[in-house]
């Protein structure tokens, strides 16, 4: 099985169409109230909230939109292990800092697939060259796969730079 980090609004982690499909982490003991994997995340079975610094499952999907994007990976891979991140705010907002921080939570914690159905238009990859390092470490030292979508503006890409869809080795 694939663990899938869907990097996004967060995600439900009670809903009946994704409980059976979701990434658990071995590592913690549920409800104890403490780091058991020292990753400096209590209790965080099922994810991390990289806003508040809590559990996925503290906070859900405030927004509903990772887990709509969970929902379509679940229903196309039911072998995939859904690993909920959360980057994005109440607002739709969220920084390219913070997403490395996702990044590096879903890699260390054995993601293989980490997608990204959020981006900014206008910006160039080059213009956050630790987004490019940090997507380049994942492939090369994870073996990870990155998906990004390319935005819902309904612009030509090609043209009109989107990262991180632009990175290089991101599908």
């Amino acid at each position: 099985m694939a663990i899938v980090a869907i990097v996004d609004t967060g995600i439900n982690t009670q809903h009946q169409d994704l409980r059976d499909n979701l990434w658990i982490n071995t590592g913690e003991i549920p409800g104890n109230g403490i780091d058991d994997d020292s990753n400096g995340v209590v209790d965080d079975i099922h994810g991390f909230d990289v806003i508040t610094g809590q559990p996925i499952s503290a906070i859900g999907d405030p927004d509903g939109h990772g887990t709509h994007v969970a929902g379509i990976v679940s229903q196309t891979s039911n072998a995939a292990e859904i690993m909920g991140v959360r980057l994005l705010g109440d607002d739709g907002s969220g920084s390219f800092s913070d997403a490395i921080e996702c990044f590096n939570y879903a890699l260390l914690n054995g993601a293989t697939v980490i997608n990204n159905s959020w981006g900014a238009l206008g910006v160039e990859t080059s213009q956050v060259s630790f987004l490019q390092e940090s997507i380049d470490i994942g492939m090369a030292d994870f073996g990870a796969v990155f998906v990004a979508a390319a935005g819902n503006e309904s612009s030509n890409t090609d043209k009109i730079p989107h990262a991180p869809s632009d990175a290089n080795g991101m599908i």
